[in-house]
């Protein structure tokens, strides 16, 4: 590791925010652990039914389809896109978004679909915002609708977080109206320093994705806007069936908030590889807004966190299995 940073691998500042993820991950984790009813935990585990877990599995399988066509409509208006090599980067942006710690896996995102889909580098970075913004003000606003509707039947949902709701869908908005204008903001201030190389280029990529974002009519990020909330919607459902198969009964309500308040915990930076200690902390804490005992919520989120990371798993490896089969077969003549 010290060899590394002396040649410049790794930079320091990035190590340092690797080394604090990883310090508030194991700390959440160890927090969470401290707290939970082990013995609710076995009897969870002991009651939890295989076949309901299958569906989840089939369902977020399903999400995986919807969000890679998602992908392939959001280029509709510049480039064709091929729904293979598009669900080729959906698999292994949402596995790097897992492996990889304090969301890099966003990082590599533009790069994917430059390789796979022969997108400019501008546009897809323009992609990558414009897809993430439509995902937060989808996934803030089904939070803040959930959390109103249980603090109007007086279960508990705080006003804080629904107020930071409302903010990130104002700001959202906002973002997404402007966007274009940024865009094109950002290539007229490169242009006025052309003489530099890097200038030049970033003049380059941003001019692209003013471009790729005028493709973009309203009903375009309308149509884009219905398929982002299917794609939540089978998010919900796959939280649903595993409390289901787990045997805690949550309302719909008290469903939508814990998995949309799981999806905005998880934008946090502060994530070590696989998300452990913040997605076991805040789905706890989800738990417990609703009213669930601190001991039992820990138990339940534990456990539902390990079947949330085992689904994408088996997923990834139905997946790229074959791929790898072929692989080594092809090597080996």
């Amino acid at each position: 590791m010290a060899e590394l940073l002396t040649q410049g691998a790794i930079p320091k500042p990035r190590l340092r925010v690797w080394l604090v993820a990883g310090i508030v991950s194991a700390a959440l984790l160890a927090a969470v652990l401290t707290r939970l009813d082990y013995g609710t935990a076995r009897r969870l585990l002991a009651e939890a039914r295989s076949d309901r877990l299958l569906l989840a599995l089939a369902v977020a399988a399903a999400s995986y389809l919807v969000t890679t066509y998602r992908l392939v409509r959001s280029f509709a208006g510049s480039r064709p896109t091929a729904f293979a090599p598009a669900l080729d980067v959906n698999v292994i942006h949402s596995a790097l978004l897992v492996l990889l710690p304090a969301r890099l896996g966003d990082v590599y995102y533009p790069v994917l679909l430059s390789r796979r889909l022969g997108a400019p580098f501008g546009v897809a970075v323009a992609n990558l915002v414009l897809l993430r913004v439509i995902d937060a003000l989808v996934v803030a606003a089904l939070f803040l609708i959930s959390a109103l509707v249980l603090a109007t039947a007086d279960r508990g949902a705080p006003v804080g977080v629904t107020v930071a709701a409302g903010l990130l869908i104002l700001g959202g908005l906002a973002t997404l109206w402007a966007l274009p204008a940024l865009t094109r903001c950002a290539a007229r201030v490169a242009l006025r320093f052309r003489t530099h190389r890097a200038a030049v280029t970033i003049f380059r990529h941003a001019a692209a994705a003013a471009r790729w974002l005028r493709t973009h009519s309203a009903r375009s990020r309308s149509e884009l806007f219905v398929l982002t909330a299917a794609a939540w919607g089978a998010n919900a459902a796959v939280f649903w069936i595993i409390f289901w198969a787990l045997g805690v009964a949550l309302s719909a309500p008290a469903i939508v908030f814990v998995a949309a308040g799981f999806s905005l915990a998880g934008a946090l930076p502060l994530q070590s590889v696989g998300g452990f200690g913040v997605a076991e902390a805040s789905l706890s804490l989800l738990l417990v807004l609703i009213g669930m005992p601190v001991g039992q919520a820990a138990a339940a989120a534990v456990l539902a966190r390990l079947a949330l990371l085992m689904i994408p798993l088996v997923l990834w490896t139905l997946w790229f299995g074959p791929k790898w089969l072929r692989s080594r077969v092809r090597g080996g003549r």
